[in-house]
């Protein structure tokens, strides 16, 4: 390691001389087996390799990912370091993150934002690498994820992205954290819904993989997405229902489909009101795109598809009962 970093120390120098611009020590990032990241200024980062070639294989993902919101956004690259220039993500590490975050909702959130970003790799056939222990490869900015580290990316035809950070959340570490946040994951059937997600790679499975992973809710807006996710394909259930299940007031209901950030776990789009659609952020024509794609052909006659209170009810106890044994099973092991 010691000859790596002094290699790449050189290179550094030699940048800085052909670029007329000063990287003192301070501003490195951090030293890899291969590679060196160093601040160029408060918004811009440069990677470096002490081999040629290494890293033109990174820029050229990470070019390709940008188009899809994932990674850093890469900048210039420069042939003769072997480096390139990309955005600098000012954040804190994913486990970091775990441990100072208090909103379980919010929590929850962005691992959903990590597993809509594991999807688009394994939909385009690309193998991220490392997921199944992302230690150092999740940064959170302001809540939003950011995967980076794409040395080892590559194409496959057996993707495992989202099996691999899966794995990892299982792990005895992670689970630990997650547990002590009333995160909980339903092992028991993760790997029947994983294997359907390779089987068949799509919203739906993915859907699917994400509704294993929930919280213990004990907040007005954490009951109400517990009772709103049962909400099942080709129904609807209003505010008032949910409120008096949850043991508040409609409008509470209707503040929290608003601030919704579970989407599609929690169908906030089949919330509606007693006597029409009710609101929706994405604007009322997408609430009836959504339902119409669930199976409800008549928002004239929309009241046929409400639930009753018993059928939303027994469905919501249902869960609670799941979430409550997952819950302390995850507290025997932590």
């Amino acid at each position: 390691m010691k000859v790596i970093k002094q290699e790449l120390l050189r290179k550094i120098k030699e940048f800085e001389k052909a670029y007329k611009i000063k990287l003192p020590p301070e501003r490195i990032i951090g030293i890899g087996k291969r590679g060196l990241v160093v601040k160029l200024d408060s918004k811009t980062c440069l990677k470096i390799s002490k081999d040629v070639g290494f890293l033109k294989r990174e820029y050229l993902c990470l070019k390709e990912l940008n188009k899809y919101s994932i990674g850093p956004r890469v900048f210039s690259y420069y042939p003769k370091f072997d480096a390139f220039s990309m955005e600098y993500i000012k954040g804190v590490l994913f486990e970091d993150f775990l441990l100072k975050e208090t909103s379980k909702t919010t929590i929850l959130s962005v691992i959903y934002k990590i597993m809509d970003q594991l999807f688009t790799l394994d939909s385009l056939r690309l193998n991220k690498e490392e997921m199944h222990r992302p230690v150092k490869h999740i940064i959170i900015k302001k809540n939003q994820p950011f995967l980076i580290d794409f040395e080892r990316c590559a194409p496959t035809n057996k993707p495992s992205n989202l099996s691999q950070f899966m794995q990892y959340l299982s792990s005895a570490r992670v689970s630990e954290l997650l547990t002590k946040k009333e995160i909980i994951l339903f092992k028991k059937n993760l790997l029947e819904r994983i294997r359907d997600y390779k089987r068949n790679l799509c919203e739906e499975t993915l859907t699917q993989v994400k509704s294993l992973i929930w919280f213990y809710p004990r907040t007005s807006f954490e009951k109400i997405y517990t009772i709103a996710r049962t909400i099942p394909k080709g129904k609807v259930a209003t505010y008032s229902q949910i409120a008096k299940l949850a043991n508040t007031n409609p409008r509470v209901v209707g503040f929290a489909m608003n601030k919704n950030k579970l989407w599609p776990v929690v169908p906030c789009h089949r919330v509606i009101g007693e006597k029409n659609l009710g609101g929706f952020s994405k604007g009322i024509d997408k609430k009836k795109t959504l339902l119409t794609a669930d199976g409800i052909s008549s928002f004239s006659e929309i009241s046929k598809y409400i639930l009753s209170l018993d059928e939303l009810n027994e469905h919501s106890i249902k869960l609670l009962e799941n979430i409550e044994k997952a819950y302390k099973n995850a507290l025997k092991k932590s």
